[in-house]
């Protein structure tokens, strides 16, 4: 069957009505769901003012400038790390003086493997120095087999490595007047290391500085570094919650590390991919979420181990849409990956770095937010409050939500915050638009992007007027 005049199949009115609905989804801006976005819920009020120096411990090493420069005072030990071609593989050497004695040891990072030593004995897991040598060495491997890989705040990781790099974590350096020093080039941080050429770039925000270390090995198509570290800045303003630290060491990682979340972090020092870059859709906010991570100081215990996740995960979404590097539809798409995730089970039951406790624990703390706003308190209060109290748990979180919607002056119904972690029912986020989608349409825009989505809507629009015009003209000539 066709229509008459205008040589239009069934077939091609069905897909005009796709493209309409297709188009009219992507170009259309929305109805904005109160309250949330009423007002910037993070806005830029002021830089860390406040920073706590990690390397304070008496017996902590002294780290050289990134890059190294200068010469270490004559009565330092030594420590070079230097990679082992294409392996996960490091070796650190020590170049111990004459007037040392005593008081050198080192710690393997969690689950990495000692394969060979000269000078080391091993005492209730700390490795000494036996006096047998004045160059000590030790070579660790990061990498390879499970029992290898590294456990930090996050899921099981696999350190990446090249033929000319390696990034992996650092030993634990325990001893008075201790420099360290890659033997080529590199980086070495507290938490991890970078061997291998790089380029050092530096931000200071308030008495924070941040010092993004830039692999040579990252792809063209990488981040730019002044693009995360403006990012990390604004992130710094936005995010006053205590817990700064003088020092965050960003590590670009050449590659994706394998696993389902390719970041990590460790005290004041993460690592992120360096292709992830900062507008991308469902990859950008990792560079937020693991700064986020050097500022949660606090220890939460069962019930409430999901908000070490849960926070840095709406946080990162959070802030890179108040930043405008993602609308507010991504944002919403972004939100819904909470139905990723099998209810098998409730959020205060989820294991503290699993898929539960980032997209479900996401979702509670957006409506936690939602019910905040307009009452000067956020989630980033909630998460000073837990800093300041150290040693947290689900009553503590609850107590002070509860405190805070009981203060508010909005009409909705207060959230029940007890109800949405016990239940193993999906917990619904706080959208900021009322438009839902469908599950093909949010799988394109988590991909591809809105923008990309609204080019493919003009062209599929544009495909049909064509070929409405070349129907009317075939029409005209068979008159």
């Amino acid at each position: 069957m066709r229509i008459p005049h205008l040589n239009l199949s069934i077939g091609d009115i069905i897909l005009l009505l796709f493209i309409m609905g297709f188009a009219s989804i992507a170009i259309t801006p929305g109805v904005v769901g109160a309250p949330m976005n009423e007002t910037t819920h993070y806005p830029s009020v002021r830089e860390p003012t406040e920073c706590t120096n990690q390397s304070v411990l008496e017996h902590s090493p002294t780290y050289l400038p990134d890059p190294p420069s200068g010469t270490p005072p004559t009565h330092h030990v030594i420590v070079t790390y230097s990679h082992i071609e294409n392996t996960s593989r490091y070796r650190i050497t020590f170049d111990i003086p004459a007037n040392r004695t005593s008081g050198i040891q080192f710690e393997l990072p969690e689950q990495a493997a000692l394969v060979a030593k000269t000078g080391f004995e091993s005492k209730q897991g700390v490795w000494n120095w036996n006096k047998s040598t004045r160059t000590p060495s030790a070579v660790i491997d990061t990498n390879g087999t499970s029992s290898a890989s590294l456990r930090v705040r996050g899921p099981l990781v696999q350190f990446p490595h090249g033929e000319e790099w390696l990034l992996a974590p650092s030993v634990n350096l325990n001893g008075k007047n201790i420099s360290v020093r890659p033997a080529t080039a590199g980086a070495i941080g507290e938490q991890y290391l970078y061997l291998g050429p790089v380029s050092v770039h530096r931000n200071t925000v308030g008495c924070q500085e941040q010092i993004y270390i830039e692999p040579a090995a990252a792809p063209e198509n990488s981040a730019t570094p002044p693009a995360v570290l403006d990012l990390l800045n604004e992130s710094a303003r936005r995010l006053d919650v205590g817990a700064a630290d003088a020092t965050v060491r960003i590590f670009a990682s050449p590659t994706i590390p394998e696993g389902e979340h390719p970041g990590w972090a460790s005290k004041n020092e993460f690592v992120a991919p360096a292709q992830f870059h900062v507008d991308h859709v469902g990859r950008g906010e990792i560079w937020i979420h693991e700064y986020v991570h050097t500022r949660q100081d606090f220890q939460a215990t069962r019930g409430l181990q999901w908000i070490t996740e849960g926070s840095a995960e709406y946080l990162g979404r959070r802030l890179q849409m108040e930043l405008g590097l993602i609308s507010p539809r991504e944002y919403d798409v972004l939100m819904s990956q909470y139905q990723h995730v099998p209810n098998t089970s409730s959020l205060n039951r989820a294991p503290p770095t699993s898929n539960r406790s980032y997209h479900w624990g996401a979702a509670v703390l957006s409506q936690v937010d939602r019910q905040l706003t307009g009452q000067n308190a956020s989630v980033g209060d909630l998460l000073k409050t837990l800093n300041e109290d150290k040693q947290v748990g689900r009553r503590d979180a609850e107590q002070w939500i509860g405190r805070h919607q009981n203060s508010t002056s909005n009409t909705t119904e207060p959230y029940d915050f007890h109800e949405a972690t016990f239940s193993s029912s999906y917990p619904q986020p706080a959208y900021m638009h009322s438009t839902r989608y469908p599950q093909v349409l949010r799988a394109f825009i988590f991909h591809f992007g809105i923008g990309t989505l609204r080019g493919l809507a003009g062209v599929l629009s544009l495909l049909f007027l064509i070929k409405y015009y070349q129907s009317k003209t075939t029409a005209k000539v068979q008159e």
